[in-house]
């Protein structure tokens, strides 16, 4: 739907508007074609192509899912465990939260492709004259700060599980320590990759308020998240070494 709202931003302009109709059934028809309905090997086929989407931005987004994944798995398992029963309905909470960002991630990961398909489409644009190259210039801009958005939102995501993951790493059931571990990297990994999207697109973006705002904001995001990650890896894995 992003994708659809973008498109209808840039070209809503009286000369763009017999467009509309067409990007409506344009949109009807590749909403069924979403990545998240895809095979892995369909998906991971697609990143290997010599095209620029999907890229890093959605990549990031189904990493953040496949580590939010996890937490739930770890949170389940120990909330069902006789010697948790202290923590039973803190832990379902907790998993219960998870999946809501699970689901959000998965969004995210068509939306972050559609966001850069939108800034494909204003290229394609006329700048002829120079009523058209302003046109351009603006449609660009909007377009940009789009592709910024969705990435921060991916890079918000996986902080909110991070968060999650440092609450169950207080007291989890043991067997899952390499679950919750790999939990972390996945979701340091996809905000390190969600950040390094949000930088790349900033860089053309000419509102210095809103460059400022993201770039710090992002940066705020980022270090918390690895900070999280770092701190739960290294203790699981020092409890792992320690049973050797």
């Amino acid at each position: 739907m992003l994708y659809l709202q973008i498109v209808l931003n840039v070209f809503s302009f009286n000369i763009y508007r017999p467009c509309i109709l067409w990007l409506q059934s344009l949109y009807c028809m590749v909403i069924m074609m979403r990545l998240i309905d895809k095979t892995i090997a369909d998906f991971s086929g697609l990143l290997a192509c010599k095209t620029p989407t999907p890229g890093g931005g959605s990549t990031a987004a189904l990493e953040a899912a496949l580590g939010i994944s996890l937490i739930t798995m770890v949170a389940a398992i120990t909330a069902d465990k006789d010697g948790y029963a202290c923590r039973r309905e803190e832990l379902r909470h907790i998993a219960g939260e998870a999946e809501g960002i699970r689901r959000n991630l998965l969004v995210l990961v068509d939306e972050d492709t559609a966001a850069y398909k939108g800034i494909m489409t204003v290229r394609s644009m006329p700048k002829d004259t120079e009523e058209q190259n302003q046109t351009y210039c603006e449609a660009m801009q909007e377009s940009l700060k789009a592709a910024v958005l969705t990435p921060y939102r991916i890079l918000n995501a996986a902080l909110d599980g991070l968060r999650l993951a440092k609450e169950i790493s207080a007291e989890y059931y043991p067997h899952t320590a390499s679950d919750l571990g790999l939990a972390v990297q996945s979701m340091k990994t996809a905000a390190q990759g969600a950040e390094l999207t949000v930088l790349i697109n900033l860089g053309s973006i000419r509102d210095d308020i809103f460059r400022r705002q993201y770039l710090s904001a992002g940066r705020s995001l980022l270090d918390e998240a690895v900070s999280i990650a770092e701190d739960v890896y290294a203790a699981i894995r020092t409890g792992l070494m320690n049973r050797i």
